[in-house]
C-alpha cells in the first residue's frame, strides 16, 4: 500500500518544480537537498531545505492546508551569476501552483531574501512559502 504524501515531502515538489524550469537548469549543475557545509559540491547549485511547517486545522478537527517554508540557497563563485539564478528561481516559484508525485503544492510565494558571501561563495537565501 501506498502512503499519502504530506507537506513533509514538499523538498520533492521545489526540486521537481526547478528541474523542470529550463531556466534554471540552464543556469546551475544540480538542484539538491540539504547539503551540508563541507559537503564538496561543484559551484554553480542550488541547495534547498524545509525550514519551517505550520499546519492549519479546520474547525472541525479535520486536517486543513499545511504552510512551510522552505529555504532556497542559490550558490555561485561569481555575485551576477547568483543574481540571474535567483531571479530564475523566483519565476519558477513565485506565485505558482505544482503537482509532483502525488502532491500538490496550491500557492508559492517569496517572503524573503538575503545575500551572504561566505567562503568565497556567493549565496542568494530565498525564504518562499508554500501552501499545501
Amino acid at each position: 500500500m501506498t502512503m499519502p504524501k504530506s507537506s513533509l515531502s514538499a523538498g520533492v515538489v521545489f526540486c521537481s518544480a526547478l528541474a523542470e524550469s529550463r531556466d534554471v537548469t540552464d543556469l546551475v549543475g544540480s538542484v539538491i537537498p540539504a547539503i551540508g557545509e563541507n559537503q564538496d559540491q561543484p559551484l554553480p547549485y542550488i541547495s534547498f531545505r524545509r525550514i519551517k511547517l505550520e499546519a492549519t486545522p479546520q474547525k472541525s478537527g479535520q486536517p486543513g492546508a499545511d504552510i512551510i517554508q522552505e529555504e532556497l540557497l542559490c550558490c555561485t563563485d561569481n555575485y551576477e551569476e547568483g543574481i540571474k539564478i535567483a531571479e530564475a528561481v523566483r519565476a519558477a516559484l513565485d506565485f505558482q501552483s505544482y503537482e509532483s508525485d502525488g502532491l500538490k503544492m496550491r500557492a508559492c510565494w517569496l517572503a524573503d531574501s538575503e545575500e551572504i558571501r561566505k567562503n568565497g561563495i556567493y549565496i542568494q537565501r530565498m525564504i518562499f512559502n508554500a501552501k499545501f
